[in-house]
């Protein structure tokens, strides 16, 4: 019942932060934005722009990039918020690594990776991780149990991030 409940409340969390973020032209995102992406990301190429509260997020390709996916953050000023990066297991840090492996979640299989950079130099690494089980709720819907584990580049594990202020859990 507990795994029910945690996987729907999961469910509505990820639906309203979906909701929350609306697609948006690019000749909606004002002028500071745009400069700003192309000061801090000068061979990057915009395949989106999304607008989630007082945010514009920019989903770019940049060449020469290890990430194959970056998605960079500014408020509507220009000042930069973060940029999220996918990466691979073999980038992530040694102390990173360390503390997954010390998580309750060692045993589970490791889908996705990330590197979030924060604009007052913290990275946090974001690992998606599944057990591997399935389940099917009563409208014969199949889930797969996930979870976003994030672990600061020293080595501190944090539950979750919902918003900027968090970053002080990596202190």
């Amino acid at each position: 019942m507990k795994t029910l409940l945690l996987i729907f409340t999961s469910v509505v969390i990820t639906i309203s932060a979906a909701a929350q973020q609306k697609r948006i032209s690019e000749s909606k995102v004002p002028q500071f934005v745009q400069r700003a992406l192309k000061a801090k990301f000068p061979n990057s190429k915009v395949k989106k722009w999304k607008k989630e509260d007082d945010m514009y997020i920019a989903k770019i390709v940049q060449r020469k990039s290890k990430a194959n996916y970056i998605e960079a953050a500014f408020y509507a000023d220009g000042k930069w918020l973060r940029t999220i990066s996918k990466i691979s297991w073999e980038q992530i840090p040694e102390n990173v690594k360390i503390a997954f492996k010390k998580s309750n979640y060692n045993a589970w299989t490791i889908q996705n990776t990330t590197q979030n950079d924060y604009f007052d130099g913290t990275t946090i690494y974001g690992l998606e991780v599944d057990n591997g089980s399935q389940f099917t709720s009563l409208d014969q819907t199949t889930f797969k149990e996930t979870r976003e584990i994030y672990i600061c580049s020293s080595g501190k594990t944090i539950n979750t991030i919902k918003k900027i202020q968090t970053l002080s859990d990596c202190l």
